[in-house]
């Protein structure tokens, strides 16, 4: 460990493990004190001593790093004996084994299992080490890993490019630190000192094999090194393509926002959404509501992109996120714009934000002096093979036969302001579509209706193709009654209005209502 003391601002520059870290007065003693213990404790046994302190001394920087941040430079006490206490003293470790009994794996905090993570196990290695460290990751014996890819290289399950894939991408575990992260287990003194020691007995026991195998320890060295150089240039073409893809996502997220912004959501400028066909201006909106509904939809995509970038990028360059506030002010813009596009959706008025829509009016030139009968056209369907299905409250029929999609309308009755009978058809289909430009709702949607001079005859169902079906298609049909007209109405008919009315009773229009003609 170098110092380098600065009395005006009362810190101390050391460079721990490679590393440099600022270290008040007080953090600068205690952490000294307790590098000097371990001095003590291991310095007498040699090269293993040594690489035992060199190990806790990365590990302690690795911690160490963890501290600091944008606000925080400078390690305090508190964090030295924070630090210490995951470690554990050297003290405790003299009197367990005094004692006779088993060293402690427990600092203050109490350890609990080390945070896991792949490394390629070099040495217990047959070819990369990738069997035995993915082994040591789930605690099993490395025999089976093995087995797993001798079956899938005779399953002819591409095992050998798998494996080729993880030696590249996996990287040895060179510090007693990773081969302690490789197998899940807590970063102290005892776990440290205990791995050393036990590479070290291996590395007796194999020197006298060293003549035996070392023609192919030469031959799997030289595959190793030139996988990891080939593991190398691929993550170099790696990070140049993610940062092309990162750019071009990021210019058409800005086209796509000005487009949103300035022409209603037109994705067409990009060739590859050339078949993608969205709603335009002819929506029943003002310019600014019109606008914050498209900002609200670009910001409901955008974020969530722009979050996975951000990911994808931290990745690619091993950068540490620390910026906290960001993430927070991007997750709440995102649930401000998400609870503003489903208000407006449900709020928007007769639901035709998101429906192209077809409006007919007709004028009926019936017998005044006449009732008017109100009944089903062709109600028969007994002809047809029908397949019933229900998504929520949307009910709708399949013809087997013809391939087609059918559904009954929504008939209201209303009150007429003039002294003729009225019929208003609305055909609508929701507007979002993929593929070929869907025909108007009046072409696309097949309803027919037929009346004479006592008589509105209307079909129960309207019908479409099925493959226009998964746009919801819908017809309302309004029937204006004026004022004192008598109608009556047959059975089918009334099955599909909201009121309850009796068939073949004669109904006269008073107040804005249907009302029963008393005899």
């Amino acid at each position: 460990m170098v110092t380098n003391f600065n009395p005006m601002k009362e810190t101390i520059k050391i460079n721990l493990a490679g590393q440099l870290f600022d270290l008040d007065h007080d953090a600068y003693e205690r952490l000294k004190h307790y590098l000097d213990s371990l001095e003590i404790k291991f310095g007498t046994t040699g090269d293993e001593g040594s690489e035992i302190i060199e190990d806790i001394e990365a590990r302690i920087a690795e911690i160490l790093q963890q501290k600091i941040d944008s606000k925080k430079q400078v390690i305090s006490l508190e964090d030295v004996e924070e630090i210490i206490g995951l470690m554990g003293e050297p003290e405790q470790m003299e009197d367990n084994e005094d004692n006779g009994e088993e060293p402690e794996s427990k600092g203050k905090q109490g350890f609990v299992k080390g945070t896991r993570r792949f490394y390629r196990d070099p040495q217990n290695r047959v070819f990369g080490g990738v069997c035995s460290g993915l082994a040591a990751y789930f605690n099993i014996d490395p025999i089976w890993i093995r087995l797993l890819f001798v079956f899938l290289f005779f399953a002819k399950l591409a095992g050998v490019l798998i494996y080729v894939i993880l030696w590249i991408i996996m990287p040895p575990a060179k510090t007693t630190g990773q081969r302690l992260e490789m197998q899940g287990k807590s970063i102290n003194l005892n776990d440290i000192e205990d791995s050393v020691k036990r590479e070290f007995e291996k590395v007796k026991t194999s020197v006298k094999n060293i003549p035996k195998s070392k023609g192919f320890r030469n031959a799997e060295n030289s595959a190793s090194e030139i996988l990891e150089s080939l593991g190398n240039v691929l993550l170099v073409l790696l990070k140049v393509l993610g940062v092309i893809v990162i750019v071009s996502i990021l210019v058409a997220l800005v086209i796509s926002f000005i487009s949103f912004i300035a022409g209603g959501i037109q994705l067409a400028p990009w060739h590859i959404f050339h078949n993608w066909h969205w709603p335009h201006w002819h929506w029943n909106l003002h310019w600014p509501e019109f606008t914050f509904l498209n900002l609200c939809i670009f910001l409901v995509i955008a974020i969530p992109v722009f979050a996975l970038i951000g990911k994808i990028f931290r990745w690619l360059f091993n950068i540490q996120s620390t910026n906290n506030f960001a993430k927070g002010i991007g997750a709440t813009i995102w649930v401000l714009a998400f609870i503003s596009l489903v208000f407006m959706v449900v709020a928007e008025k007769d639901n035709r934000l998101f429906r192209e829509v077809n409006r007919s009016e007709y004028t009926l030139p019936l017998q005044d002096e006449k009732p008017l009968y109100v009944g089903i056209k062709n109600a028969s369907i007994e002809d047809r093979s029908l397949e019933h299905y229900q998504i929520f409250n949307f009910r709708f029929s399949r013809d087997e036969n013809d391939d087609e999609y059918l559904r009954n309308p929504e008939i209201t009755i209303v009150e007429s302001y003039t002294d003729a009978v009225e019929i208003k058809i609305e055909k609508s289909y929701a507007l979002f579509h993929i593929g070929r430009i869907p025909e108007s709702p009046d072409r696309m949607i097949d309803y027919s209706w037929h009346h004479n001079d006592t008589s509105l005859l209307l079909s129960k169902f309207y019908m479409c193709d099925e493959d226009d079906a998964w746009r919801l298609p819908n017809v309302s049909i309004e029937v204006k009654i004026p004022e004192g007209k008598t109608v009556y109405f047959d059975d089918e008919i009334l099955s599909l209005f909201d009121i309850e009315l009796t068939e073949n009773v004669a109904y006269t229009m008073r107040n804005g209502g249907l009302k029963e003609l008393m005899n």
